[in-house]
């Protein structure tokens, strides 16, 4: 008798998402937009959880429709101080997310925002002890 091995796929993928705010300036006469500010010396953004939830789920929702609003995502972290998450999603589910995040532009406090994905993992272990951080 041969023992088949198989490793067992996770269920489950964790995305650690940074919310940004930042400034366009451009020609709206031709709809040429440029993002001239993005990163650290951007406007100060102050988010709730709740915000960045339903900043997820609008973005779910408006690129992809009410099916795709209805996938499961969790925020089990959320840190105010440099807003910056951690979200849980199915693996099948992953790639709507993904892309969801990547193009929806919020707007929060009367500015535009972004989504920045900063980490990915099936273990949700290696996202809180990220081994390319300095001391």
């Amino acid at each position: 008798m041969v023992q088949q091995s198989h490793q067992s796929r996770s269920e489950w993928q964790y995305l650690k998402v940074k919310m940004y705010a930042h400034c366009f300036g451009g020609n709206t006469s031709v709809g040429l937009w440029i993002v001239y500010s993005w990163g650290d010396g951007d406007a100060k953004l102050s988010t709730t959880e709740l915000s960045f939830r339903m900043s997820i789920q609008q973005a779910l929702q408006n690129m992809f429709g009410l099916a795709s609003a209805a996938a499961i995502v969790d925020v089990l972290d959320w840190s105010e101080d440099d807003n910056t998450g951690i979200v849980k999603v199915r693996q099948s589910d992953l790639l709507s997310v993904w892309n969801a995040l990547i193009l929806y532009q919020p707007s929060t406090e009367g500015q535009r925002c972004a989504f920045d994905i900063l980490a990915t993992s099936a273990s949700l272990i290696s996202l809180a002890a990220d081994s390319r951080c300095s001391v």
